[in-house]
C-alpha cells in the first residue's frame, strides 16, 4: 500500500511536469518607453521636420535610418509637396546606452524613396519597395557594412514580381516574406519569399492573403515554434475612395502554406508598429483607427463630384479642418498571445505615437524610428522600448 502511495505520487509529479513543459508560461508583456534621440538636421533644408516611411535596421551595431518622406515647406492643404529622401542617418549607440549621430550626410541611397519594407537580417537591412516622384518601385537590395572600411554599400537582390508601396514583411532565417502592399492598380493580396542566400531563384509566390491589405503589420511568432508568422490589422483602399480597415488577424503556417483566421483586434487599425518573435505574444504598436482618416476620405469622394463651386469649397475647408486638428494616432500597445489566442492591452506609448514606421531590435530594446503623427506631420523622435 505504501509503495501504490509512492509511485501514485511519483505519477503525478511526472505528470505535472510534463504538462507544464508542453504548455509555456503565460507572461504579461510591459512596456517601458523612452526617446533615445532626435534625428538631426537635414543639411539641404537647414532644418529636420522628421520622416515617414523609412528603412531602418542596425549594420555592424549602428542604428540606420534611410529615406523617408515629408512635408518641409508647407502642409498638404497648405499645398505644400510630399517630398522623398535618400539619407542615410547612422546613430551609434554606447554601451550605457547613449545615443550619438555619426557619418551623416555621408551615405545615401541610390534613389529617393518612402514607404517600402525593410527586414533586419544577419546580412544586413533587406530594402524593398516603396515609391518616389517617380512612381511605384519593385526593386530590392540589402543594405550592409563593407568589412575592410566599414562604409555602408548597397547589393542589388531580385526585384520584387510586381512594384508595390506600404506592403510588409518579415524575415525568417534566410528567407524574407513580403505580404500586400499597394499596386498601380488596387491592393494586393500576394505573399512571395525570397531567400537571401539563393537568389537566382528569385520571388516565390505562396499562399494568397485571405485579404487585399496594405499597411499591415507582419510579424514572426513565437521564436521556439518559428514557423508562424501573422499579419494583423491593415486597410484597403477601394475605388469609391473609401477605404475598409481592418481588425483581422490571420496565421501564416509556413511548413504547411496555410493561412487560418485568428481572434480579431479590439479594434480595426492600419499602419501599426508590429513586435514579434517574443515568448507567447506579438504586439501591436499604435495605429490608425481610421476615424478622422474615413471623414477626409468621405469628404475627398464628395468634393469630387460636387459641381457648385461654393459647395466644393466650403467641403475643402470642413476637410481641411479636419486635418489641421488631427487628433493623433492611437497610443495603445495591444498584446496577442498566440496560444491562447487572445489580445489585451499591455500599456501606453508616453509620446506622440507615430504610424509608417517600423521596429527594429538592437541588443534587448526596439527602437521605433520617426514616422507621420499627425496628418502631414512627421517626428523626429527616435522611441525605445525596453
Amino acid at each position: 500500500m505504501r509503495f501504490q502511495k509512492k509511485f501514485f505520487f511519483i505519477f503525478l509529479s511526472l505528470l505535472s511536469l510534463f504538462v507544464t513543459s508542453s504548455i509555456p508560461a503565460q507572461k504579461k508583456y510591459k512596456s517601458r518607453w523612452s526617446v533615445a534621440a532626435n534625428l538631426p538636421v537635414n543639411q539641404k533644408l537647414g532644418k529636420q521636420p522628421g520622416v515617414a516611411g523609412p528603412f531602418s535596421g542596425f549594420i555592424n551595431g549602428e542604428l540606420i535610418i534611410a529615406g523617408g518622406s515629408n512635408f518641409p515647406d508647407s502642409m498638404p492643404w497648405q499645398g505644400g509637396k510630399k517630398i522623398y529622401w535618400n539619407d542615410i542617418y547612422i546613430m551609434h549607440i554606447n554601451k550605457k546606452g547613449k545615443c550619438s549621430w555619426v557619418n551623416n550626410g555621408v551615405y545615401k541611397l541610390k534613389e529617393n524613396i518612402a514607404y517600402g519594407a525593410s527586414v533586419q537580417m544577419k546580412e544586413g537591412i533587406v530594402c524593398i519597395g516603396g515609391e518616389n516622384e517617380n512612381g511605384i518601385s519593385k526593386k530590392v537590395y540589402l543594405l550592409h557594412g563593407n568589412d575592410m572600411n566599414k562604409k555602408i554599400v548597397t547589393a542589388d537582390l531580385p526585384e520584387l514580381p510586381l512594384p508595390l508601396t506600404n506592403l510588409s514583411a518579415v524575415g525568417i532565417r534566410s528567407n524574407v516574406y513580403v505580404a500586400g502592399g499597394e499596386t498601380d492598380t488596387g491592393v494586393s493580396n500576394h505573399l512571395f519569399r525570397l531567400n537571401i542566400h539563393q537568389p537566382a531563384k528569385g520571388w516565390i509566390e505562396l499562399a494568397a492573403l485571405p485579404v487585399e491589405v496594405s499597411h499591415a503589420v507582419l510579424v514572426e511568432g513565437d521564436k521556439d515554434l518559428g514557423s508562424f508568422i501573422y499579419l494583423i490589422g491593415g486597410r484597403k483602399k477601394n475605388k469609391n475612395g473609401i477605404s475598409d480597415i481592418y481588425s483581422s488577424v490571420f496565421e501564416y503556417d509556413i511548413e504547411k502554406n496555410m493561412w487560418t483566421k485568428k481572434k480579431d483586434m479590439p479594434y480595426a487599425a492600419s499602419a501599426g508598429v508590429g513586435i514579434g518573435g517574443i515568448t507567447n505574444n506579438v504586439l501591436f504598436i499604435g495605429g490608425d483607427k481610421g476615424e478622422t482618416f474615413h471623414k477626409v476620405e468621405t469628404l475627398l469622394a464628395e468634393i469630387a463630384i460636387e459641381k457648385d463651386e461654393v459647395k466644393k469649397q466650403q467641403l475643402i475647408k470642413e476637410k481641411d479642418q479636419l486635418q489641421i486638428n488631427h487628433p493623433g494616432f492611437s497610443k495603445d500597445v495591444l498584446a496577442y498571445n498566440i496560444y491562447k489566442d487572445e489580445w489585451r492591452k499591455a500599456g501606453q506609448i508616453p509620446f506622440a505615437s507615430p504610424v509608417t514606421t517600423i521596429a527594429v531590435k538592437g541588443g534587448h530594446k526596439y527602437y521605433i524610428p520617426c514616422g507621420e503623427i499627425k496628418a502631414g506631420v512627421r517626428t523626429t523622435q527616435i522611441l525605445v522600448k525596453k
